[in-house]
């Protein structure tokens, strides 16, 4: 929600549903991304990549997301990955290298802030972060 609040009109944050072919033809649908809409298609959906996707962990997708789809928003050219574990609670903020892969930014647990000027300015307190009903992973 508040990053709904902090984004500048000529920006968009959208919940999942905007399908995002990258240039290999793997079709992500991020669980949230920022993006502009002029750059959208009817047609051909988003025609530049996402200025920010955030990715939010579950038992179930843990894995892909910090492994598949982190390789993939990297190949389609996404600047900044934020993967969201609503257990801990825990923020990881990724940037997109030069060399065509991530590194990564903050790593914050239920204590820290994310304070950040990119895509726009934003601070969340990690522990504000409204935590769905997730039970933990089994083992």
């Amino acid at each position: 929600v508040s990053l709904n609040r902090a984004c500048p009109p000529h920006l968009q944050v959208i919940p999942g549903g905007l399908e995002w072919i990258v240039d290999d033809g793997t079709m992500l649908v991020p669980d949230l991304m920022v993006y502009d809409p002029a750059l959208v298609d009817p047609d051909d959906g988003l025609l530049a990549p996402p200025l920010l996707v955030v990715e939010v962990l579950s038992p179930t997708t843990r894995r892909h997301d910090l492994v598949a789809k982190r390789r993939a928003y990297a190949r389609g050219g996404c600047d900044r990955y934020w993967i969201v574990d609503p257990i801990g609670p825990w923020v990881l903020t990724l940037e997109l290298t030069d060399h065509g892969s991530y590194r990564a930014g903050a790593d914050l647990d239920r204590h820290g802030t994310l304070r950040t000027t990119t895509p726009f300015p934003f601070t969340l307190r990690v522990a504000d972060l409204e935590v769905p009903d997730v039970a933990p992973p089994d083992g």
